[in-house]
């Protein structure tokens, strides 16, 4: 069982995340929910932010200190 798991955000569009397996599956995964979260943004009528200069940063952590 891999207990690793990525998870990316995209921090300019709110609750905009997507995971993976590994870090390629998760942004693959996390440009995919990007398109979706910006055309659902503009089926709702909804602004879609510019994006930030904020760029990430990778926080890891141990299976137990999840809330999954």
């Amino acid at each position: 069982m891999n207990e690793e798991i990525y998870v990316l955000f995209a921090p300019d569009l709110h609750g905009c995340f997507a995971d993976g397996e590994t870090l390629e599956e998760a942004e693959k995964n996390t440009d995919i929910i990007i398109e979706e979260w910006i055309e659902l943004a503009k089926e709702l009528g909804r602004d879609i932010p510019e994006p930030s200069e904020y760029k990430g940063e990778r926080i890891t952590l141990k299976q137990e200190e999840c809330f999954l």
